[in-house]
């Protein structure tokens, strides 16, 4: 099993107040049998001067259907927590979504509220955290409490 970290800085909400948007999505690859579960997610404000907003997050899966829209992160810049093991099998990472995934499933596996000045840190267990397998994407998401988009950094660690 490896385990995997990638860092996203200022990914944006949506600018609609209470209503989520993603922010980041990993999307595992096409693989037969393969499986991702998350350790560890950290969410908090980025950039020089974080604004003083309350912002929702929660965590939902999707079968990717319809992949949405967003910026690419280079997956390239996943990192390896031990050295000498396989690279990831996410095959894309999306940020700052303008067009969201679809087929969703019901409900969210994680969550929590910050102020954008602080830090909202998710740790599970070995065997515990939210899993996506083949072709899913885990989504971060974000809803401002007002009609205004928070810029967002995000820290995630992950076994595969």
């Amino acid at each position: 099993m490896g385990a995997y970290n990638l860092k996203v800085g200022q990914a944006a909400s949506g600018a609609t107040a209470n209503t989520f948007a993603t922010i980041v999505g990993l999307k595992l690859a096409d693989t037969a049998g393969h499986v991702a579960r998350l350790r560890r997610l950290v969410v908090g404000g980025s950039g020089a001067a974080p604004q003083d907003l309350q912002v929702a997050i929660r965590l939902r899966r999707t079968d990717n259907t319809a992949d949405g829209t967003s910026t690419a992160v280079n997956v390239n810049t996943i990192g390896k927590l031990r050295g000498t093991q396989i690279d990831s099998r996410i095959a894309a990472i999306g940020k700052t979504y303008t067009a969201e995934p679809t087929a969703f499933e019901t409900g969210s596996l994680a969550g929590g509220d910050i102020n954008s000045r602080g830090t909202l840190v998710l740790e599970w267990g070995p065997g515990e955290g939210p899993e996506w397998g083949k072709n899913q994407t885990l989504c971060i998401e974000a809803a401002p409490g007002s009609a205004t988009a928070v810029a967002l950094g995000v820290d995630l660690e992950w076994d595969e």
